[in-house]
């Protein structure tokens, strides 16, 4: 003969499962967080920018100008050639040597 329950037959004692595993997620995940790394630091956050290493002359309008300085000392150099390079370039982007003999011919 099939089991009928009671009205609060069924009620009752059912919600203590899910109180259960509900507390224990909100401690699992309080735990992961105190146990995680703390956050990066970011560029000039807190202790400042690094400090600039690159030698830089100052513009009219304020602004810098990093440079970088390649080949023969300056005194004993016949030409001087600037190279710019492109937005997605840096100051320690160098001319090949091809590029280099092509622009002293240029030049001359």
């Amino acid at each position: 003969m099939p089991r009928e329950w009671g009205r609060d037959e069924g009620r009752n004692g059912g919600g203590g499962g899910a109180a259960l595993l509900g507390y224990s997620s909100s401690a699992a995940s309080w735990l992961y967080r105190r146990a995680a790394a703390p956050a990066r630091a970011y560029c000039g956050a807190e202790r400042g920018p690094p400090p600039v290493t690159a030698a830089r002359v100052r513009l009219r309008d304020g602004r810098h100008l990093a440079y970088h300085e390649s080949g023969v000392a300056r005194e004993a150099a016949r030409v001087r050639v600037v190279f710019s390079h492109g937005f997605t370039g840096s100051r320690l982007d160098g001319l090949g040597a091809s590029q280099t003999f092509f622009i002293l011919v240029t030049f001359l």
